[in-house]
């Protein structure tokens, strides 16, 4: 991994330490180091200084502002804003904050940003499939528990529509 001699030498130490008292672990930096690389080539020019990002996460990871490490994964998410049709803007804005604000959480920045971009991707995505289930279905095979969860899909789906028959 390529990672300044500083950081190298502060996970050296934590791996001394016996396992209950380690806060930094390789994954650690590996899931910062690649929301990183996402960031700098989704968004360039959003991260100034990269050590002074690292110190910056590294804080809030030590404080409990970020919980869990695999939460990186949702900033690289946040840097391909345009992906899925969100505003780049804001989220670069939401990355420098993250970057700067040493309260403002991943959940906070994802939440504000592509957290409903991501949601209805998913949700047009598992419609795709379900779609091409029902080819694969005949009308007279579907069982009680099939036709129930049919028919709340259906009144769900009316519900979210406004079209509730």
């Amino acid at each position: 991994m390529e990672l300044p001699d500083k950081y190298k030498g502060a996970l050296l130490e934590e791996l001394k330490k016996p396992k209950s008292r380690q806060q930094l672990s390789e994954d650690f930096f590996i899931e910062m180091e690649k929301a990183l690389k996402t960031i700098s080539r989704s968004m360039p020019g959003v991260i100034g200084d990269f050590n002074t990002a690292r110190d910056a996460l590294l804080k809030k990871y030590k404080a409990d502002v970020i919980d869990n490490i695999v939460d990186f994964r949702k900033v690289a998410k946040i840097a391909r804003a345009t992906s899925v049709g969100a505003n780049a803007t804001q989220a670069a804005n939401a990355i420098q904050r993250l970057l700067t604000d040493e309260t403002y959480s991943i959940t906070q920045a994802w939440n504000d940003t592509v957290s409903e971009a991501y949601t209805e991707r998913d949700i047009v995505s598992r419609i795709d499939y379900l779609l091409a289930k029902f080819d694969e279905v005949q009308a007279e095979s579907i069982d009680d528990e099939v036709r129930d969860k049919l028919e709340e899909l259906i009144e769900r789906t009316r519900g979210l529509l406004g079209t509730g028959e």
